[in-house]
């Protein structure tokens, strides 16, 4: 089992052109399950996790484990979601000296301070991913809490809430799957955006993990917390990049006749239509403010990530083919 894990690891790596030799020795994998109790690890793992930190310890923790899937509820999802959180959290506890705890978030962005009561009322429709992702942190907030009152001098858990990845500025490898690309395949097959669509919170996977790796190593350097990244580039932007890359028109029209027409799209549509799972998702948020990246990067990360989708047939130039399959054969996913 190990060495079929350790071989996807450099499977995944070698699609991802980060992989390097000498990660062999430096990369241990440990069996675990997000869903059970635990974590699901051995016990003697979970004791170098939350054991004693100067015997073969560890220094810290990023927790970004999570099941993603735009339908389900909230118990579906809740165990992988919210207890692993809950179970580090415990775990950090009952340490003499907790490690460094970074939980990298996702789902809905907070655009200003809003109080997590009126986070929780406006969640209260939303999707279980989103609503899972907010119970976390808050699990988090009321550990750093306890700390607090505890008169801990403990390092506090920080959170950072990325928003759509987008690859690496260099390589531009990017997840089909993504809901930025999910969209970005309706763009390219009905020609045409939402006019009234505005900012668009992404970023390159780059930018995210420095940023989340610079937290962890320089936390004084970063005082918000929770980190939301509203970084982004306009709606009207990503049109021009996706244009001028694609060499294809791409016509501004209103909300409701893009989702007509996009609709009719997936009924025609023989195979899974990339956008129908995030169809009722639909509705990200648009701020601009408290800027992290450059947004010339962010445009980098995008053309690159274009290239990448168009080199392995995701996104084409040919119009309107609803039936269009790609040849998943040496394409980076995360299954």
């Amino acid at each position: 089992m190990r060495l079929r894990l350790e071989k996807k690891v450099q499977h995944q790596a070698e699609l991802g052109e980060w992989w390097q030799v000498s990660f062999h020795e430096k990369i241990e994998i440990w069996l675990g399950d997000l869903s059970k109790p635990g974590l699901g690890l051995q016990e003697d793992h979970r004791h170098r996790l939350f054991g004693n930190r100067d015997i073969d310890g560890v220094d810290g923790i990023i927790h970004n484990g999570a099941r993603v899937n735009w339908l389900d509820d909230y118990e579906d999802l809740e165990a992988v979601n919210v207890h692993s959180t809950a179970d580090i959290l415990s775990g950090l506890s009952g340490m003499r000296i907790p490690c460094q705890l970074i939980y990298v978030s996702g789902g809905y962005l907070s655009p200003s301070q809003e109080t997590h009561a009126s986070i929780a009322k406006r969640l209260a429709p939303a999707s279980g991913y989103d609503q899972t992702k907010f119970m976390s942190e808050l699990l988090v907030n009321e550990y750093n809490q306890h700390l607090h009152r505890q008169g801990s001098s403990a390092p506090r858990a920080r959170t950072v809430i990325p928003g759509f990845i987008v690859g690496t500025r260099e390589e531009g490898i990017a997840h089909t799957e993504d809901f930025l690309w999910r969209f970005v395949y309706s763009i390219v097959r009905l020609r045409a955006i939402i006019e009234e669509l505005g900012h668009l919170t992404v970023a390159g996977v780059d930018q995210v993990s420095e940023l989340v790796s610079n937290v962890l190593f320089y936390p004084n350097d970063y005082e918000s917390d929770p980190l939301t990244c509203l970084d982004g580039i306009s709606a009207s932007a990503l049109c021009d990049i996706v244009s001028e890359k694609l060499n294809i028109p791409i016509t501004r029209i209103r909300h409701d006749q893009w989702m007509q027409i996009l609709r009719r799209n997936i009924e025609n549509a023989e195979v899974d239509h990339p956008f129908s799972p995030v169809m009722q998702w639909f509705d990200e948020n648009m701020w601009t403010e408290n800027s992290l990246f450059l947004t010339s990067e962010i445009s980098a990360a995008i053309e690159k990530s274009l290239e990448y989708m168009t080199l392995v047939g995701y996104l084409s130039t040919e119009k309107g083919d609803p039936n269009l399959k790609v040849d998943q054969t040496g394409v980076f996913r995360r299954s």
